[in-house]
């Protein structure tokens, strides 16, 4: 799921907010998406904000009143990475 996650970050950048709707949108247009969340068991009602929960240090993912929204950290991707690799 990482490499979906870091490509919904790339395509938003950091600080971004979008409503988990269009964060879906984007990623089921991704090859393979779709597949892979069955494939990881995942139950598809709610699969997006589920899987963006996944990955806190990338995104917040908050339901308060009106469409559920995403918002990008300042870091994303290379925090985890650094601390992966170093």
């Amino acid at each position: 799921m990482q490499s979906f996650v870091t490509q919904l970050f790339d395509d938003m950048g950091a600080n971004r907010t979008r409503t988990v709707r269009e964060a879906g949108a984007f990623l089921r247009k991704l090859p393979n998406f779709i597949a892979k969340t069955r494939e990881a068991g995942l139950p598809q009602k709610g699969v997006i904000a589920t899987i963006l929960r996944l990955f806190p240090e990338f995104f917040e993912v908050k339901n308060e009143g009106g469409p559920p929204t995403v918002t990008t950290k300042a870091r994303g991707p290379l925090s985890r990475l650094r601390r992966i690799s170093g």
